[in-house]
C-alpha cells in the first residue's frame, strides 16, 4: 500500500534530499541508516514514486524524524515547522560506525567515552539474554576503562568482541560509534560528554550500515561545530 494520497511528491523528495544534504550524507548512506536500497533513496527523490507505509516508518526511524516533516505544510504551518526542524538539526546526532569484529575496533571506541548510548533495536526474544550480557559488560568496562592497564583494556575488548560473534552467528550485527554533545546551564560552563553509542541490529537491515542518527534528549545538544549548516535556497 502506498500513500500518495498524503503527499504532494516533489515536496516530499526535496523535504529527503535536503535533509540528506545538510547531514551531509551520500544516498546509500540513507539507504543503510533506514535498511531500504539505495535504488528506492534514488526513486524517493526522483519526485515520482510514492513510499509505501513500511518505507515512510524505515525512513523516520533512520533519520529520527517525524513523518509530518515530509508533509506539505499550509502558510500558517511553515514557520513553526522550520523552526522544529532547526530544532532537530541541533538535537540529532549523525554518527559513523563500525561493525564490531576485532578487538581494535572497542579499543577505538572505548577510550575517553563519558556514558553510553546502548540500543538493542528489535532483538528477538531468543537472542536478549546475549544482547543483555553484551550491554551489561559494555556498561561495567566503561566505568573502569580509563583507569585499567592496556593488557586489560585488549583483554576485556577481546572478550566484548567473542560476545560480538555470538550475537552474529545469532543473526545480529553490533554496530559501534562515538559523538559529542552538551548540555547547557543558566549559569556556569556546559557540561560537555563524549558518548559511545552500541546499536545491535539485525544482519539483514544493517551489514552495509555505516552512519546512524541519534536524536539527542534531555537537555542535550551538538557542539556548535557539528550542527549542521544549510542555505534555505538550495
Amino acid at each position: 500500500m502506498n500513500i500518495e494520497m498524503d503527499l504532494d511528491l516533489t515536496f516530499f523528495a526535496d523535504r529527503l534530499k535536503f535533509l540528506r544534504r545538510v547531514h551531509n550524507l551520500t544516498q546509500e548512506n540513507v539507504a543503510h541508516a533506514c535498511g531500504l536500497t539505495t535504488r528506492t533513496v534514488e526513486k524517493l527523490e526522483s519526485g515520482r514514486h510514492s513510499p509505501s507505509e513500511q518505507t515512510m516508518r524505515s525512513l523516520c526511524r533512520g533519520l529520527s524524524i517525524e513523518r509530518g516533516y515530509f508533509v506539505k505544510p499550509t502558510p500558517a504551518q511553515e514557520a513553526r515547522q522550520k523552526a522544529e526542524m532547526l530544532k532537530a538539526l541541533r538535537t540529532t546526532a549523525v554518527v559513523r560506525t563500525t561493525i564490531v569484529r576485532t578487538a581494535q575496533a572497542v579499543m577505538n571506541g572505548f577510550g575517553g567515552t563519558h556514558a553510553w548510548n546502548l540500543d538493542v533495536g528489535e532483538v528477538a526474544e531468543e537472542a536478549l539474554p546475549m544482547a543483555a550480557a553484551l550491554t551489561d559488560n559494555v556498561t561495567d568496562w566503561s566505568e573502569v576503562w580509563d583507569e585499567i592497564s592496556m593488557s586489560d583494556q585488549a583483554s576485556a575488548a577481546a572478550g566484548l568482541v567473542e560476545s560480538c560473534r555470538e550475537l552474529e552467528q545469532a543473526g545480529y550485527l553490533v554496530h559501534l560509534g562515538r559523538y559529542q554533545a552538551r548540555r547547557r546551564f543558566a549559569t556556569g560552563a556546559p557540561l560537555l560528554f563524549t558518548f559511545g553509542l552500541l546499536s545491535i541490529r539485525s544482519m539483514a537491515e544493517s551489514e552495509n550500515q555505516s552512519v546512524a542518527l541519534v536524536p539527542l534528549a534531555d537537555g542535550w545538544e551538538l557542539l556548535e561545530k557539528d550542527v549542521p549548516k544549510f542555505d534555505e535556497t538550495d
